[in-house]
């Protein structure tokens, strides 16, 4: 098959990208002789980062879908302490910054970097979801993205309903030895039966109950 040339920069889509393209959700059930047509639509344009590169950063506003085509990236969250935390490790196929590329108006509240040598095809969905045009392709398209993003929102939110009862509570005072308080989380069970405390009431306990801790210095 002929290279396809995408309209916002030359780039070249080869037989590599193409079967990715193929097995990716977004692309799911197209017909192949629409895809160039499509890329044109999204101007699509490919990129190259090296290793720690970044290709996104918090604060920053999204304008373009982004699908791994090699390599690996990674979404990270600095916390209030300024620690770097990995959250999802991406590969090709996968698609990221959504959310926000639809939002258009909305800061990223997490980076994106290059775990490894990568390649990244980003996609302008707003070029297709303000096009006036009707299309059975861009239906389709436009059906896959929902998709997408709904089994993304269900992933997250399973998550967030398997950790909601491992919730625990670091209190982290400003003395010079960085002492940590590990408090039991609500959800435990009481040693004696009754009703467990919540959590700022257990942490405020088992600080009373430290010695010489007392409550955290801020």
């Amino acid at each position: 098959m002929a290279l396809l040339q995408t309209a916002k920069k030359t780039a070249e889509i080869t037989e590599d990208t193409l079967t990715i393209l193929r097995h990716s959700i977004l692309f799911q059930n197209l017909p192949e002789r629409d895809l160039p047509l499509l890329l044109q639509t999204l101007q699509a344009r490919s990129e190259s980062y090296r290793k720690g590169q970044f290709l996104l950063h918090a604060g920053d506003r999204a304008n373009a879908v982004g699908m791994v085509l090699k390599g690996h990236v990674s979404i990270i969250k600095d916390d209030f302490w300024g620690n770097e935390n990995l959250l999802n490790r991406l590969g090709p196929g996968s698609i990221f910054a959504e959310s926000f590329a639809c939002a258009e108006t909305v800061a990223l509240n997490v980076s994106v970097t290059a775990s490894s040598a990568c390649e990244v095809l980003w996609l302008y969905i707003k070029e297709l979801l303000h096009s006036t045009e009707t299309s059975a392709v861009k239906d389709l398209f436009i059906r896959n993205f929902l998709q997408e993003l709904a089994i993304k929102n269900l992933q997250f939110n399973e998550k967030m309903t398997h950790h909601s009862g491992k919730a625990a509570f670091l209190f982290i005072g400003c003395r010079p030895e960085k002492q940590i308080v590990r408090v039991q989380s609500a959800a435990e069970p009481t040693a004696n039966g009754g009703l467990p405390l919540c959590g700022p009431q257990r942490a405020i306990r088992c600080l009373r109950q430290t010695p010489g801790r007392g409550y955290p210095d801020f």
